[in-house]
């Protein structure tokens, strides 16, 4: 049976012909039967695409529904990842997280319910860092803002003047140079740590930053160290751009911070804390509570229904005072997953019809382009001839896809199936 031919005998073309040249005749069809099978399945997708595009431009109902729950079910998956992974997949930067504790401040209010999770006056820092026996080490952090000269140009910086041993107690060592010193505590000196992002943005990396004169709030400091990549982020503490000793105080804060510093009715300072080996949180949980109440008695005015709780700093990436809002913000995002799952079962019935019209207009096309079970398949590699097949060349009998039988070779253009 011919199939757009014009040669009624196709082998009588290749009779005389040497195997090089069978080959070459089998490669070109081989290219040019693969070409246009792309070429057609091109026109398919296009074809598909369009009557989709028509199908959903007939119910826009539907359309509205299908594309709001697919940007619903995007946002939701996205935002319950990042939850589950601020509580659950990240770590404080430091050394053994589960060891080190925030102190945050709270307060039984007169009326409506108690504060939790506040800062805690200077004063009474300074009290819970000597009076305790529960921690091997701790340290105040006072944040504030500082003014950068940087070649001419001032830079603004978030800063925070802490302890001698505030490194010491994350278990923290430097990228470059060292930490404060006991010394460095006692009495102001003008030394600085750098971020790295700071050392990397302002300085370009330069590893002779030790020892460098820089300008804080018009006065002059000497870089002394600059902290690891990775510790930033560093929950309660957050990200500062330096760190200078708490002993420059008085020369670093400006005039409002330095007048509410000592008075312990202002809570302006965060305080952390390493456990001794031998404590638990629930142990020295208890030693902060009796110290609370001793305060409370010496100073009743100030201190009066206050106290102090201890946080891991591991739950402190997200403000301890928030954590019932994003518990409730994940609740939510699951919720509106599980409306969005139930919306897209619906639309599987609804969308069945169209389907089935799709698939029907498919396989027309199939038929009529000769890709269906019978198709001639370019890809796969022709097989060699019987012995005692006279006028063939080797090479020349492709297969059938789905058949066991072998067809004529196609002519560019033209072909016979026998």
């Amino acid at each position: 049976m011919l199939v757009d031919g014009e040669v009624d005998d196709p082998y009588r073309l290749l009779e005389g012909r040497s195997q090089k040249q069978c080959a070459a005749a089998s490669f070109s069809h081989c290219t040019s039967a693969r070409d246009s099978l792309s070429s057609m399945r091109m026109r398919t997708f296009l074809q598909d695409l369009k009557y989709g595009v028509r199908l959903l431009g007939k119910s826009p109902a539907f359309t509205a529904v299908a594309v709001l729950s697919l940007t619903l079910g995007i946002g939701a998956n996205s935002t319950i990842f990042t939850l589950a992974k601020t509580f659950f997949l990240e770590s404080v930067p430091v050394k053994d997280p589960a060891r080190v504790v925030s102190l945050y401040s709270n307060a039984q209010s007169r009326k409506g319910p108690p504060q939790e999770y506040l800062p805690t006056p200077y004063p009474n820092a300074m009290d819970y860092r000597e009076k305790t026996n529960v921690f091997s080490g701790s340290s105040i952090a006072i944040f504030t803002g500082l003014n950068l000269v940087v070649s001419g140009k001032q830079v603004q910086l978030f800063g925070e003047l802490v302890n001698g041993n505030f490194f010491d107690v994350l278990g923290v060592q430097p990228f470059l140079g060292r930490g404060f010193l006991p010394e460095e505590d006692a009495s102001p000196r003008p030394v600085a740590v750098l971020s790295f992002a700071l050392w990397n943005t302002q300085f370009g990396g330069d590893r002779g930053i030790l020892g460098r004169k820089i300008q804080l709030n018009q006065q002059d400091f000497t870089v002394i160290g600059v902290a690891p990549r990775e510790f930033h982020n560093v929950g309660v503490l957050g990200s500062p751009d330096l760190w200078i000793p708490v002993s420059m105080r008085d020369q670093m804060l400006d005039p409002s911070q330095k007048k509410f510093l000592y008075e312990r009715g202002f809570r302006m300072v965060a305080m952390v804390a390493r456990l001794k080996p031998e404590v638990n949180l629930k142990q020295a949980q208890i030693a902060v509570h009796m110290l609370g109440e001793e305060l409370e008695k010496e100073y009743p005015k100030e201190n009066g229904g206050r106290n102090e709780m201890l946080v891991p700093i591991n739950e402190t990436t997200i403000p301890p005072r928030l954590h019932n809002v994003f518990v409730r913000a994940g609740a939510l995002m699951m919720l509106i997953v599980s409306l969005v799952l139930l919306i897209r079962v619906r639309e599987r019935g609804e969308f069945a019809a169209g389907s089935r019209d799709a698939t029907a207009a498919r396989n027309w096309r199939e038929a009529r382009n000769g890709s269906g079970a019978n198709a001639v398949d370019p890809a796969v590699a022709y097989r060699e001839p019987a012995a005692g097949d006279p006028g063939r060349c080797a090479g020349n009998s492709p297969r059938i896809l789905g058949e066991d039988r072998a067809v004529l070779p196609l002519a560019a253009g033209s072909g016979a199936q026998s």
